[in-house]
């Protein structure tokens, strides 16, 4: 009889363990959850810190010390626009520019707030033309063996994958 109340007090004591261990690791991930949100919301004001900057400049910058930047961020601005109207001519649309609707294209007014649109020219489908070569390597910062190697790897996993499939 004492051999089972020693194993009860044994196991009752391991279960006392682990519980406080479960209970110090639930404190720690939720620790560590908040860790990450604070540091979520740091780095949101950063951002936001940033854009505010850039925008309270106009996008000029005027000390050179981040011109690399602000390039980056025009050129994106140029590309959003240009595909955001490329959108707009696969959908048939134009936006308002008093209110930000979309209209059917070719109306002259804006069926959400009634302002004059803009007469569009019509979409010319420009010719195919056949996609020009990008070297990767400038863009990623590999040489271009590395790049070479990479797409092996990455043909020798699909045949890998492929064969096993069938």
């Amino acid at each position: 009889m004492a051999f089972f109340e020693d194993l009860g007090n044994t196991l009752s004591a391991k279960g006392k363990e682990v519980a406080a261990k479960a209970k110090e690791m639930s404190e720690v991930v939720s620790l560590k959850n908040q860790v990450s949100t604070k540091e979520k919301a740091m780095n949101q004001a950063y951002m936001d810190i940033g854009k505010k900057y850039y925008e309270s400049v106009n996008g000029q910058d005027g000390t050179g010390k981040y011109t690399a930047e602000f390039a980056t961020i025009a050129e994106a601005q140029m590309a959003i626009a240009d595909l955001k109207k490329q959108i707009q001519d696969i959908k048939g649309v134009q936006l308002c520019d008093s209110c930000g609707a979309e209209n059917e294209a070719g109306k002259s007014f804006c069926s959400n707030c009634g302002a004059k649109l803009e007469a569009q020219a019509p979409v010319q489908e420009a010719p195919a033309q056949a996609p020009q070569p990008v070297n990767v390597a400038n863009v990623s910062g590999l040489s271009q063996d590395a790049l070479n190697d990479i797409a092996a790897q990455g043909i020798a996993a699909a045949e890998e994958a492929k064969n096993n499939n069938m």
